[in-house]
C-alpha cells in the first residue's frame, strides 16, 4: 500500500506513540524498500492521542497542510486525534468495528491494507501530489 501511495506522487508519514526503539523494531521487520518521508514518536515530548500533536508534527515534517492529509488509524483515540487535527482518516479495522472507528471524518474502513488495495481505495481519491 505504501508502495502505491508513493507511486501516485504522495508522501508517506508515520505518527505513532511508540518511542524511536520500538519505531527501529516495527521497521526492521516491515522491511519498507523508501522509508517514510516523517516520523514522529512518542518519546519526542509531543501530547499523545487523542491529542493531534503528533499527527500536525508529522504533517509539518512533510511540509502538508493537515486537511490534505489522511490519517490511517486503529484505535479510537487515534481516529479522534485525526478529527482534532483537521485530518481525515482511514478505519482499520484490526482490533475495533468500523462503527467505533467512526466520525464524519472517515472516509472508509477496513480490515487491513490488502482490503484497501483490492478496493482500489487510492484510485478513488481525488488528489493532487503533495
Amino acid at each position: 500500500f505504501a508502495a502505491q501511495t508513493r507511486a501516485r506522487g504522495l508522501k508517506v508519514g508515520v505518527g505513532t506513540a511508540g518511542d524511536r526503539h520500538n519505531i527501529a523494531f516495527a521497521f526492521g521487520h516491515l522491511k519498507l524498500p523508501t522509508p517514510p518521508d516523517a516520523v514522529a514518536g512518542g518519546d519526542e515530548g509531543l501530547a499523545g492521542k487523542p491529542e493531534p500533536a503528533i499527527f500536525l508534527e508529522v504533517a509539518k515534517r512533510m511540509n502538508v497542510p493537515p486537511e490534505r492529509c489522511i490519517v490511517f488509524e486503529d484505535a479510537p483515540f487515534g481516529i479522534e486525534a485525526a478529527r482534532r487535527a483537521g485530518m481525515r482518516a482511514v478505519a482499520i479495522c484490526t482490533g475495533h468495528t468500523a462503527e467505533q472507528l467512526a466520525g464524519p471524518h472517515v472516509l472508509a474502513a477496513a480490515l487491513n491494507y490488502h482490503e484497501l488495495i483490492d478496493s482500489k481505495f487510492l484510485q478513488t481519491l481525488n488528489v493532487a501530489p503533495a
